[in-house]
């Protein structure tokens, strides 16, 4: 039994949605609060898109700003919003 549940690590074929179950919301990422402070909310859209999986144009939507705005802050070029 133990070689066939060490072949289970490598599955590729997982659905996304199940993948990313452990995600926490973007609300919850984006309160009122990180909306307000650029840094925090920088490194709320970096964490989104590249920990957790979020698309920018939905990153930007609950961030409030406009989706070329997340790509930059991605990137790491400088932002003035």
């Amino acid at each position: 039994m133990r070689p066939l549940l060490e072949g289970a690590r490598d599955l590729k074929e997982i659905p996304r949605s199940q993948r990313l179950l452990h995600r926490p919301s973007l609300r919850k990422m984006f309160t009122k609060a990180v909306q307000d402070d650029k840094v925090l909310r920088d490194e709320a859209i970096r964490k989104s898109y590249l920990d957790y999986g979020y698309s920018m144009a939905i990153i930007a939507r609950h961030a409030g700003v406009h989706y070329s705005t997340v790509s930059k802050v991605i990137k790491g070029e400088s932002v003035m919003v």
